[in-house]
């Protein structure tokens, strides 16, 4: 199944010990941890660090806490139900997530096949059990708490009925199930999913993001180490993530990470929603609309781009834009957006004059970070750059001149040509940078 986790577990931890993996708190009826259980192997490829799978019930929880379901708790309350469906299908659309539907006998009654969980770590088979119950509850949508339905599910996978119907009637198994949620409620756990990164508490799909980022800031080597491209090779691959930048500026409704690596910078742009740059840029820069050339990737969220001339485009995830000077650009919608910009350059004469690239100006106070290298250009016309092949050392200094003097060319013509020249370029270097506020 796509989006499958390589799902594992092992004996709760006590609170205070060493965590070496991060873990997973789950309830097969939780439809929120179905989603999470789907995004886990993209976290997991990205960190180098696996999840580790606890089994837990959540009816347990919920009674041990004084929690109600969200059945419960949000029957009778005025459009909050319908947002949640809302905020539902963005997450399963920005995942990409086809397999999944919502089981039309919710709420299942989740503690024989709770205890199925604890039984297939003793046989040996957890990760199939995991993804299969989770395919008959939330892909393939079954009664599960209906035992005929649920003998009939494990033999179409391919286990044993027998055997895990008289292991879940396990005292030791019941024992197990029991431990597992109380540990958890007594770590901070009151709901499903639930996310433990060491002794830090992560609660809900929408926190896999936060996960992500405070695995990146744990010590854990194995997301940090270089790792060879093959045996017979000497490279290393050089691995840098946004969510551990070299270099962070915020400004009004947004932040700018920056990157650098392979010797040049890469930034991505965060816009809250209602960011919009003729109301939070370009009242300090003068001019209703920017300027400057942007070359980019939509990661998340939606902007728009509406150029002088009055064309409006709007751009999604995805989408790799190329957007030329005097435009205005706003975020669409309630969703963060996320750019990443490669490289940025204004090709006008007229931008050039009014808006050079200096470092200390107001650009530079709002998030730019200048950096004489065009990445969609010849590295050798790069600002004070000392050499043209791709991959080199540049130097980030102010233009310089570059007299040459063609031997067959009077003196006179020589420096006229060389003054024109250097003009020109220090014009093109003024208003060239890796990184702008877009």
């Amino acid at each position: 199944m796509p989006g499958r986790s390589s799902a594992r577990s092992g004996p709760l931890q006590k609170i205070g010990e060493p965590m070496s993996k991060i873990e997973f708190h789950f309830d097969f009826g939780s439809p929120n941890a179905y989603l999470a259980h789907l995004v886990i192997p993209e976290i997991e490829q990205r960190s180098g660090v696996k999840f580790e799978y606890v089994p837990v019930l959540l009816g347990g929880v919920y009674k041990l806490t004084g929690n109600r379901s969200p059945a419960e708790s949000l029957a009778g309350i005025k459009n909050k139900p319908d947002y949640e469906r809302l905020e539902t299908a963005r997450f399963v659309r920005r995942h990409g997530i086809t397999h999944f539907r919502q089981n039309p006998f919710f709420p299942v009654n989740t503690l024989t096949i709770m205890r199925g969980a604890i039984s297939a770590q003793r046989l040996g088979v957890f990760e199939r059990y995991v993804e299969e119950i989770y395919r008959h509850m939330w892909s393939e949508p079954k009664k599960l708490d209906d035992p005929s339905v649920l003998r009939a599910a494990l033999l179409e996978s391919g286990f044993d009925a027998d055997r895990f119907e008289a292991l879940v009637q396990d005292p030791d198994v019941k024992a197990q199930l029991l431990d597992n949620t109380e540990l958890s409620v007594a770590r901070g756990t009151f709901g499903s999913p639930t996310f433990f990164v060491g002794d830090e508490i992560f609660f809900g799909k929408d926190r896999l993001r936060d996960v992500e980022e405070a695995i990146l800031g744990t010590d854990f080597p194995e997301s940090r180490q270089p790792r060879p491209l093959n045996d017979d090779s000497n490279i290393n691959v050089i691995l840098k993530r946004f969510e551990q930048p070299d270099e962070v500026r915020t400004f009004e409704k947004g932040k700018f990470e920056m990157v650098r690596i392979g010797g040049m910078t890469i930034g991505r742009a965060s816009y809250e929603p209602g960011w919009r740059w003729s109301l939070h840029v370009g009242p300090t820069t003068g001019t209703s609309s920017c300027q400057i050339e942007h070359v980019g990737i939509v990661v998340s969220g939606r902007a728009t781009a509406a150029m002088d001339n009055g064309a409006i485009i709007e751009m999604r995830p995805g989408d790799v834009f190329h957007i030329g000077p005097g435009h205005d650009s706003w975020v669409v919608g309630d969703d963060l957006t996320s750019l990443c910009t490669f490289s940025v350059r204004s090709t006008t004469p007229t931008a050039a004059k009014r808006f050079p690239c200096r470092r200390g100006t107001v650009l530079s106070r709002l998030g730019v970070k200048f950096k004489g290298m065009d990445v969609l250009g010849d590295p050798a016309h790069a600002r004070g750059s000392k050499r043209s092949t791709t991959g080199r050392q540049f130097n980030s200094s102010m233009p310089r001149r570059v007299h040459r003097r063609p031997r067959h060319r009077p003196r006179d013509v020589r420096n006229r040509r060389a003054r024109s020249v250097a003009g020109r370029t220090r014009r093109e270097d003024w208003c060239r940078s890796d990184l702008t506020v877009s």
